[in-house]
């Protein structure tokens, strides 16, 4: 395991150096710096602040300023942390490259204590060559290595919900105080990853429900644990539970600085329908306001609940959302589960049918089916949860937190080691080379990655967009590539990112005026369409990707030349020959360029 880590370590590392600040990124680190400079929270208020402060903690021993925006409002329906953004890049300049770097070697522990998590929790329940996969499968997710070299919170969220659950499965095997007060402990720092884990409020307490149900026997599958002490009493547990939350929530204020704390729910403004009435997205409201609930106090902070609320606006108002080709307003159902099929290593996939069917068909498998409840519940309610809303989907992210958790419940397969059957063994060995060879064949380029099924990363883009395959990572790999072509002069770029790639040292023109216009295809004077020269298009506008609902441009017509060459796996790089030129503007309907 050491050297394992070491590797994944150092991948991690040289992956977070490598890409560029991405769309979130360059807001999450100044909104960090805020917070500790401030002690205020409403910046970036749809995400707790934890793995951002931890990000920010170097920029913030160094006295570097988040940035003043020329222009900065902060009202219920604004989002002002983009705007800081913009202007804490202005500030200082190409120095962004090595913030944001700094910032993401910060947050790397967070990724490995996932790790460490996996092969720790894995080792309890099926024994040291399930942990040894279990680690495998984590640390060659390209997803995790993609997420963990980044200031997002998901990889964050993902590391301590996955501990959080450990220490909760050890207090439910068997409930002492102790357990207790450190399971309360982990899980009031996974509330302040991401406002998902507090689902695991009404998750936890219906599991300890069932544990109640079970014969007292049958409460843990560990005989070791049976006989450390005698089953505690219901009432006991109850009160150890309460305990749990308490200190959960009180950690989750105090990371807050206590900011709005146990404000009466009257006082809140609320923008989603959910909180706040049928007429919130114009006006904000309160749906508790006239009713006997008004005074109770919410023992959460202010923030926390404005971020929750806001993100529900968003779902409810919905955006455009593609998948497989098609876009529309709002979501599919099965999303989610779709992105995991193609963004997953297929030997990992084939990992999981084994796991399901050792789950069926092994007894041994099968007597250990209540400790899994804990592990396989948190798994089941992050991909429900995120599936349900469905005003839009972008973000196979928000799944992440789920992995972990999954990834433990796959390595029950290294118990095939156990048995005698060398094709089982055979097919498992292979897989998890197979996922290591298959995620490496990507590296530096993992956030792109998709499985052979889906044609590679060449052809994600295909099938999902945005932060999926292209968050504006690969700008400083087309920084290598402009440098290493001087003949590629003018060079036109349409980039998907907010950096400037000036700042990168990219002179470049941009593309507005090659557009096809989509609502007014008649209009022959602006949609000038495909001009012969040099282009660098970011994928995501390949996909007729658009970075407002009104934007007219459209680039998808880039489908019909063939690249010369891709930055990463993110933008793809084109030399537009006067014949190949005219042919498509032929098939667009536009006239010859020579003819204009």
């Amino acid at each position: 395991m050491p050297l394992q880590f070491v590797v994944f370590a150092g991948l991690l590392a040289w992956t977070a150096a490598r890409y560029a600040p991405t769309f979130d990124e360059i807001a999450h680190l100044p909104c960090g710096i805020n917070h500790w400079q401030t002690g205020t929270f409403n910046l970036y208020r749809v995400n707790p602040p934890l793995v951002r402060m931890v990000a920010a903690l170097p920029a913030t021993i160094q006295g570097t300023l988040p940035g003043t925006p020329a222009v900065i409002t902060n009202g219920p329906y604004e989002r002002p942390e983009f705007n800081l953004g913009l202007a804490f890049q202005r500030g200082i300049g190409s120095r962004v490259f090595w913030e944001i770097t700094i910032a993401r070697w910060a947050c790397l522990p967070l990724g490995l204590l996932g790790g460490l998590m996996t092969y720790h929790w894995s080792h309890r329940l099926f024994g040291r060559k399930s942990a040894f996969i279990a680690l495998l499968t984590y640390c060659w997710c390209p997803n995790v290595m993609t997420w963990a070299a980044t200031i997002t919170p998901d990889a964050g969220a993902a590391s301590l919900g996955c501990c959080a659950g450990f220490t909760y499965w050890c207090w439910w095997s068997r409930p002492v105080w102790s357990r207790a007060f450190l399971a309360g402990a982990v899980l009031g720092l996974a509330l302040l990853t991401k406002s998902t884990w507090i689902m695991l409020f009404p998750l936890w307490t219906l599991l300890w429900c069932l544990r109640l149900t079970m014969p007292r026997q049958c409460r843990t599958e560990n005989p070791d644990l049976r006989s450390e002490s005698p089953i505690t009493a219901p009432g006991s547990e109850c009160r150890q539970l309460a305990i749990m939350f308490g200190i959960a929530l009180f950690l989750l204020n105090a990371g807050y600085c206590f900011e709005g704390s146990f404000q009466p729910i009257k006082e809140f403004d609320f923008i989603s329908k959910t909180l706040g009435g049928p007429h919130a997205h114009e006006v904000p409201g309160n749906r508790f306001r006239e009713t006997f609930l008004r005074n109770l106090p919410v023992p959460l902070p202010a923030n926390y609940v404005l971020g929750i609320d806001c993100q529900k606006f968003e779902f409810e108002y919905g955006k455009l959302s593609f998948l497989r080709g098609s876009w529309k307003h709002g979501g599919w159902w099965y999303y989610y589960m779709y992105a995991f099929t193609v963004k997953t290593p297929l030997s990992i996939l084939v990992l999981l049918v084994i796991a399901g069917f050792m789950t069926i068909l092994s007894p041994q498998c099968r007597e250990k089916w209540r400790s899994e409840l804990v592990l396989i519940a948190p798994c089941l309610g992050v991909f429900l949860l995120v599936s349900s809303q469905t005003g839009f989907n972008r973000y196979y992210r928000y799944a992440l937190p789920a992995l972990p958790f999954l990834y433990i419940w796959i390595s029950k397969v290294g118990c095939v080691f156990d048995g005698r059957s060398r094709i089982l063994k055979g097919i498992v060995v292979t897989c998890v080379v197979w996922a290591f060879v298959s995620t490496l064949s990507t590296v530096p380029f993992a956030w792109s990655y998709f499985n052979e099924a889906a044609g590679g990363p060449m052809n994600g883009w295909k099938h999902l967009i945005d932060s999926n395959i292209d968050s504006g990572q690969d700008l400083l790999e087309l920084k290598r590539w402009y440098d290493g072509h001087p003949e590629a002069r003018p060079l036109h770029l349409k980039y998907y990112g907010w950096v400037d790639p000036q700042m990168a040292g990219i002179a470049y023109n941009a593309m507005e005026d090659v557009s096809i216009r989509r609502f007014r295809p008649d209009d022959r004077s602006v949609a000038q369409g495909p001009q012969p020269g040099w282009y660098a298009v970011s994928v995501n506008y390949l996909s007729g990707a658009r970075e407002t609902e009104n934007e007219a441009l459209d680039f998808s017509y880039f489908q019909r030349f063939t690249p010369i060459a891709c930055a990463g796996y993110s933008i793809y790089i084109y030399h537009l020959e006067m014949a190949d030129v005219d042919r498509v503007r032929r098939e667009l309907g536009l006239s010859k360029v020579h003819d204009e």
